[in-house]
């Protein structure tokens, strides 16, 4: 019974924090409703998580962190493939690189 009312508790702080914040961009009670059907996803994630054995948990651990290591090792080789000065600005778009000098400048508008 209590495991129960702590799981409740946490879906009302979740859906409470998303109406404060309001992080999908919604009206208020639209993003409370969302918050509370992530609040939910989660115990339910959590309750699924409970019947899986513990050699399988770890190896979900070790394949999450490998598939990490190699998104990073690929996204060197992507960095490394672009030419220098194309591409690598990240920063406001309205700015672009002379092709020549290198150096940022305001786009006209």
């Amino acid at each position: 019974m209590d495991l129960i009312l702590v799981r409740l508790l946490f879906v009302i702080v979740v859906s409470i924090t998303c109406y404060v914040i309001a992080p999908f961009g919604r009206t208020q009670p639209v993003d409370a409703g969302i918050g509370a059907l992530v609040g939910a996803g989660i115990v339910l994630f959590e309750w699924k998580l409970r019947t899986v054995s513990l050699k399988r948990l770890i190896g979900a651990a070790i394949g999450s962190l490998l598939g990490i290591c190699g998104a990073y090792l690929f996204s060197l080789v992507i960095r490394s493939s672009v030419p220098p000065g194309k591409g690598k600005s990240a920063g406001n778009p309205a700015e672009t690189v002379h092709p020549r000098s290198g150096r940022r400048q305001r786009r006209p508008r």
